[in-house]
């Protein structure tokens, strides 16, 4: 919870973004390189379109998205966490 209202402040949620864009060409550039090409690809597609939606969303959508998920019980962010983690490994596996 304490992660989701940091990015509350401000326009924090911009950097969000730029830094999902950010990521998303390093893995595109990157994808040719990797042992599974696709993987890497897709990911970076995700990271852009994430990046993208969160300039277009705006500030007031996404706090109130935010807002949402902070209501969310502790169990939810353990889940995700791991689902997290493993998407992580893979990523990690594809480089």
């Amino acid at each position: 919870v304490r992660f989701i209202t940091f990015w509350e402040k401000g326009r924090r949620l911009y950097i969000a973004g730029i830094l999902r864009i950010v990521f998303a060409i390093i893995l595109l550039f990157s994808a040719s390189q990797c042992r599974a090409v696709g993987v890497v690809l897709a990911f970076g597609i995700l990271f852009l379109i994430g990046g993208i939606i969160i300039f277009t969303l705006g500030l007031k959508k996404l706090k109130s998205i935010l807002k949402r998920w902070s209501q969310k019980s502790p169990l939810v962010f353990r889940l995700l966490g791991i689902v997290t983690l493993g998407i992580g490994i893979l990523l990690l596996y594809s480089v």
